[in-house]
């Protein structure tokens, strides 16, 4: 939830440190601006205890997840292109009867170091 009281607080302090009669419509505007602060405020509250009575935060979710095999043969295909020496770009690509696969990626090596000897 939301909440505005800094807000309302910070213009406050704003409106204290304006001169009554040189800054009137700056000091109307900030007032006008805590109105609807406030307004917003209650109207979060009673939503957040509207929310809270009927029960919606202590809502459990049951769910499963199977991880069976849908075929237990694909045929793949992947490919590999090295950009420098930590840098390569990925793909691959499966297929069966039940599904399609569509893999790319951006891959980095850390810690290569040049053989000295060349080899």
């Amino acid at each position: 939830m939301t909440n505005n009281s800094q807000t309302i607080e910070d213009n406050k302090v704003l409106i204290s440190n304006l001169h009554p009669i040189q800054d009137r419509e700056e000091i109307e505007d900030l007032r006008a601006e805590n109105r609807v602060l406030t307004a917003k405020n209650i109207a979060l509250e009673t939503l957040d205890e509207g929310l809270a009575e009927s029960g919606v935060y202590d809502t459990e979710i049951r769910y499963e997840i199977k991880k069976t095999m849908l075929q237990n043969w694909t045929f793949e295909f992947g490919a590999s292109f090295n950009l420098s020496d930590h840098w390569a770009v990925r793909s691959e690509i499966g297929a069966s009867k039940e599904q399609t696969l569509i893999l790319a990626g951006l891959a980095y090596r850390f810690g290569l170091r040049k053989n000295p000897r060349g080899y």
